[in-house]
């Protein structure tokens, strides 16, 4: 039984690196930069000197790889950067941001449960 946990534990790794690496791809080559996207209401062109500023400031003017490493030390420390519409750290919003989480995911393990037994 330990050498079990053990295995499924040490999977969880490869895991976690392969769905941080696909957000981090998928934000990544999404088109355009969140920056313009943000200040864009469609009807005038954002401000670049706003959108050079939103870059420096999230560091979304490095290279690539730079930005990657950052990432995934960040993410090895909890960290999960800062909400760009509150402007304070995204751990700190968990509880008052996901307060329906909780019940829904009760209501969705007792659902799973109750039909594994019926089988």
């Amino acid at each position: 039984m330990l050498r079990f946990t053990l295995r499924r534990v040490l999977q969880i790794i490869p895991t976690v690196v392969v769905v941080a690496l696909l957000i981090f791809v998928i934000f990544s080559v999404v088109p355009g930069t969140f920056a313009a996207s943000l200040f864009a209401d469609g009807r005038r062109a954002a401000d670049p000197q706003m959108i050079a500023r939103l870059n420096e400031e999230f560091g979304l003017n490095k290279p690539l790889m730079e930005r990657f490493a950052t990432y995934v030390t960040d993410l090895a420390q909890f960290d999960l950067g800062t909400s760009f519409r509150t402007r304070q750290p995204v751990i700190a919003c968990g509880p008052r941001c996901n307060w329906r989480s909780p019940p829904w995911s009760s209501l969705s393990s007792s659902a799973c449960r109750s039909a594994s037994l019926r089988r």
